[in-house]
């Protein structure tokens, strides 16, 4: 694939019209509710037709009754079974987050891992899919805030991580691994969009909650912040890196500072490039059943403590 047509690609999951599936859900209950369905099924046909021939026995109403019950009873236990299923392997998901008060401004990733050691960990998937593709690689966020600005503290485990990016407001998502903020100040107006490189370049845009996608990728040339707002602190490590972005209260919030009480929805995503792949593994930390990182219906919830 030439870099043209990948650059098309992304561009359509980021600001295209969404291609609708709901495959990744229907699938994982499906997988579930079938077999089920299907012991009800034979457990129906069979047990009726079995007592059918006991009419001719003086006790064949008794044994009917009986079997009916035993219907009843598999009904049931099929019914707990499925819950069961369901609590083991669609793991519990809550979009509100609550996010402490950072203690301290630090710059140091040893202090900053301290302080954020018990922010609530929020971690990214590809729930539009039914599993998890192979170079599917873990991201975990964690959030805090002061008065002045949000502190996002990403983690993202890659082997390979690199960008061709050489400064201020390209198009990230285009040039190799990317990590990527979505954040709206309760129910605002416009929300942000914030990406960063493991060689520390950003990217910011600005949209109207009331573009459509195809505005959105009509508009695009335009919705780049001018001015960059984010300083961004990036760490590589062997096998992962992290990220650190600290988004000023100023920029998302109109009244100016953060304060306990507040909400802003939000949504994480990345672009993993892998060595030899054209396309990037995307995974997000919301529950789109659809793959459109703008869709703010997803998004969870910041709940600033």
């Amino acid at each position: 694939m030439s870099a043209a047509s990948m650059a098309l690609s992304s561009l359509h999951v980021l600001h295209g019209e969404p291609e609708f599936s709901y495959s990744g859900q229907a699938t994982k209950v499906l997988w579930v509710f079938l077999p089920n369905a299907a012991l009800l099924n034979a457990t129906a046909y069979v047990i009726p037709h079995f007592f059918m021939h006991l009419k001719a026995s003086p006790f064949g109403f008794n044994y009917q009754r009986r079997g009916l019950t035993v219907i009843r009873s598999l009904i049931t236990l099929a019914v707990v079974i499925s819950m069961i299923l369901w609590s083991m392997f669609m793991p519990a998901y809550s979009s509100t987050v609550s996010v402490d008060a950072l203690s301290q401004e630090t710059f140091d990733l040893t202090e900053l891992k301290a302080e954020f050691a018990q922010a609530q960990e929020i971690p990214l998937t590809q729930s539009w899919l039914a599993e998890l593709t192979p170079l599917f690689q873990p991201t975990v966020v964690r959030v805090a805030w002061r008065p002045e600005a949000l502190w996002l503290l990403a983690r993202l485990e890659d082997e390979d991580m690199g960008s061709r990016s050489s400064g201020y407001n390209q198009r990230l998502w285009e040039l190799g691994d990317a990590f990527e903020v979505f954040i709206r100040f309760d129910e605002a107006d416009e929300y942000y969009e914030f990406h960063v490189s493991p060689n520390a370049h950003v990217m910011q845009l600005r949209f109207g909650v009331d573009l459509t996608p195809v505005e959105r990728r009509q508009q695009l040339p335009h919705l780049f912040m001018p001015e960059q707002v984010i300083e961004p602190r990036v760490w590589i490590e062997h096998d992962h890196w992290y990220a650190l972005l600290v988004i000023p209260a100023s920029v998302v919030k109109p009244l100016g500072e953060f304060a306990a009480g507040d909400k802003l929805s939000f949504s994480f995503s990345r672009y993993d490039y892998s060595e030899g792949q054209e396309e990037p593994t995307l995974s997000s930390s919301s529950q789109h059943t659809e793959l459109n990182f703008h869709n703010y219906a997803d998004w969870g919830t910041l709940l600033l403590k």
